[in-house]
């Protein structure tokens, strides 16, 4: 039994959810950035339209 199981069947399955929800939302967070510079950084959006796409909207939903 490898060490990895023995610690994934200590921790209850609340804990793997919160874990993962928790990276999801660090990944999100991450891409959100980068979509931000990739939109403005040509001539798809102007920066204050990004800014509120990056900023504003996320929280509208």
């Amino acid at each position: 039994m490898g060490r990895f199981t023995r610690v994934s069947a200590a921790a209850p399955r609340v804990v793997w959810i919160l874990a993962a929800g928790r990276f999801v939302n660090a990944a999100g967070s991450f891409i959100g950035f980068f979509l931000f510079l990739y939109l403005t950084s040509g001539t798809i959006l102007a920066p204050p339209v990004g800014a509120f796409v990056y900023d504003v909207a996320p929280r509208l939903l």
